[in-house]
């Protein structure tokens, strides 16, 4: 069963430490599928809404009556969908090779970190003091830019860019 999961989910994983090679296997050998880019948005969305609903007071400036689930993940979805689109129609004005749905799904995959870190992020919070708040704060901030670099690369290799310009 172990084994199985591990293969369903083996290039999101291989992919977070080695992003080059993951991306490119997922664009141009055609390893990635839109099965487990969409598995991983609902991972996401899971995860998103287990940190703003079970975070300690301590970190979470949410005032708990307020907080909707629905509303969480309708935001999730239309940021997800509005760079996505935004993505592709500045790309295919600067002849990116990327399609939308490749651009979905390298993102999607990006979301990896996020989603195996921000729950124990938020378990952990419980448990700290005010004084070691700083902790939690230093894992979500880590994984936002690990998301973000993840997000940049395979965004290159999506739409066959380089950093640098000819």
């Amino acid at each position: 069963m172990l084994k199985r999961i591990f293969r369903f989910y083996s290039l999101p994983l291989y992919l977070i430490f080695r992003p080059i090679s993951g991306f490119y296997a997922m664009k141009f050998e055609k390893q990635g599928t839109l099965r487990i880019a969409i598995f991983n948005f609902i991972m996401m969305c899971i995860s998103f809404v287990f940190v703003n609903q079970y975070s300690s007071l301590l970190v979470n400036q949410r005032h708990p009556l307020s907080l909707n689930s629905l509303s969480d993940i309708l935001t999730l979805a239309g940021a997800l969908i509005l760079f996505c689109t935004a993505n592709w129609a500045v790309t295919s004005l600067t002849d990116g090779e990327g399609k939308f749905k490749e651009i979905f799904m390298a993102i999607c995959y990006a979301m990896t970190p996020l989603i195996l870190l921000l729950i124990p992020a938020a378990i952990l919070s419980n448990a700290f003091t005010m004084q070691e708040t700083g902790f939690y704060f230093m894992i979500i901030n880590f994984t936002i830019g690990w998301f973000v670099l993840l997000v940049f690369i395979g965004l290159l290799i999506v739409h066959n860019y380089t950093v640098t310009t000819p």
